[in-house]
């Protein structure tokens, strides 16, 4: 038996602080994971928005970083989605 496991990852850098990694969530549901993912983009894209920075996005994968090589300014969303043979 095969199942999909959707993961949101957060790993962001904002205002030259500590870099932070976070598993938003685990899914079995792609809708739950869906609303997941995009519940935070738009907190993420608030905070780019705000510090101007440059947006890149797609379906699943989200990521903003202040203009420049190098720099700390940044936050990332990716939807990671794997699908597991289960033994039972």
């Amino acid at each position: 038996m095969k199942m999909t496991v959707h993961t949101i990852i957060s790993v962001s850098c904002a205002y030259c602080e500590a870099t932070e990694m976070d598993v938003l969530g685990t899914f079995i549901d792609e809708n739950e994971a869906r609303e997941c993912f995009e519940k935070q983009k738009q907190e993420e894209l608030e905070l780019a928005e705000e510090c101007s920075w440059e947006i890149e996005d797609d379906e699943r994968n989200f990521l903003a970083y202040e203009d420049g090589n190098f720099n700390n300014n940044f936050v990332m969303l990716h939807w990671y989605r794997e699908e597991i043979d289960l033994q039972i």
